[in-house]
């Protein structure tokens, strides 16, 4: 599953016919050409079953989460005790603050 770029364009059209999709994919693909907005052929991927953007998997089931994000959130370190997580608190308090007028 291939990350897009943010200047992609995503066409997803939700008909159950691939004729269907065909033709309403060639109508976009027209107003595109019609706006000088061009696509080049060799970076063209179509018919995908799936497409991975900003941490979510698009499909015909709908979007979720992408599986690989949540497996590194869920691998992150926690604090080994209340007096570790306060230590760190206070950390992050002192640089926030240490501009602050007094």
């Amino acid at each position: 599953m291939q990350t897009p770029l943010p200047c992609d364009y995503f066409i997803y059209i939700r008909l159950y016919k691939q004729e269907e999709h065909a033709e309403h994919l060639r109508i976009v693909l027209q107003v595109l050409k019609e706006k000088k907005l061009y696509a080049k052929l060799s970076k063209c991927e179509l018919w995908l079953e799936e497409v991975s953007f900003l941490g979510h998997v698009i499909s015909g089931g709908g979007i979720d989460v992408d599986p690989s994000k949540v497996e590194a959130v869920s691998q992150w370190d926690t604090p080994l005790s209340k007096l570790e997580a306060f230590w760190v608190w206070q950390v992050i308090t002192e640089g926030l603050l240490k501009d602050f007028p007094r």
